[in-house]
């Protein structure tokens, strides 16, 4: 009689939680239509997801085109004299950056020193030379750059290039010896 019951009470909720599983689907359901629309989504997986990606692409680009600009319109240690004014190569790469770049990309940056103070003086330096350097038009844009400046200076890479020069020996052929030419002539 346990036996007959435990069954009983297995089959009962066997059924009851089947009736629960098809409830929750949807009406006109069919598990063959099911299969067809996965069988078209895996067949086609590229396609529903390319747009998406194609457009995250120009995005990625524009910025790395404005870092790159960044990069080219930067002013670091190299263009500053010791009393914080531009220098010559300072303000030849300012008239550049005024005068070469595109429009949309004719802001100055300065690169951020370790002093505030500093990095002020220098941005008032640059923010008067290109006062002077633009005479029709909105003022450029003269902005504070986190981004490290790479480069040395004219005078540094002058000297390594003078010491180059200096170590190289006098371009001369080797001596020849009278018995390694009449070697290679053959009988």
């Amino acid at each position: 009689m346990t036996r007959l019951l435990c069954r009983g009470l297995l089959v009962g909720a066997l059924l009851s939680s089947a009736s629960i599983g098809f409830a929750a689907w949807p009406s006109g359901y069919s598990f063959f239509g099911d299969v067809k629309t996965s069988w078209h989504r895996n067949n086609y997986w590229p396609q529903p997801f390319a747009a998406a990606d194609r457009q995250t692409v120009p995005q990625n680009l524009q910025v790395f085109a404005n870092a790159g600009w960044e990069r080219q319109c930067l002013l670091g240690d190299q263009h500053f004299d010791n009393n914080q004014k531009l220098s010559t190569t300072g303000q030849m790469k300012v008239r550049y950056i005024l005068t070469q770049t595109p429009p949309q990309y004719r802001t100055v940056f300065v690169e951020r020193n370790a002093s505030e103070a500093l990095t002020k003086t220098r941005v008032d330096a640059v923010q008067t030379a290109v006062a002077g350097m633009v005479t029709d038009g909105p003022l450029p844009e003269v902005v504070v750059s986190n981004m490290p400046s790479e480069g040395w200076s004219a005078e540094y890479v002058d000297a390594v290039n003078r010491k180059l020069y200096a170590s190289m020996p006098v371009p001369r052929l080797p001596e020849s010896t009278s018995g390694e030419s009449d070697s290679g002539s053959g009988q």
